[in-house]
């Protein structure tokens, strides 16, 4: 008897405390949107502006987009030429 109650129970009760836990934080992030802003979306927005930051200094530094800026000008060149071959009869 104490077997068939562990085997059925402890599903429903993992499943009701899943539910729980999602109804929680359905709750916490319809009523209380500051605590996701400041615990999760700042943080993670800083982090995203000093990669960026990080990225555009060091590509600036290197001066590897100048250099660049001519083979970029040539392909862009060559597919506007393609594209039109194909409109043109």
């Amino acid at each position: 008897m104490l077997d068939v109650f562990k085997i059925i129970m402890l599903p429903v009760a993992l499943l009701g405390v899943s539910w729980l836990k999602y109804r929680g934080m359905e709750y916490v992030l319809v009523n209380y949107r500051w605590v996701f802003v400041v615990l999760f979306l700042l943080p993670m927005s800083l982090m995203y502006d000093l990669f960026f930051y990080a990225r555009n200094w060091l590509i600036f530094r290197t001066n590897s987009a100048p250099d660049k800026h001519e083979e970029k000008v040539q392909r862009v060149q060559q597919q506007v030429c393609a594209g039109l071959m194909l409109l043109l009869p």
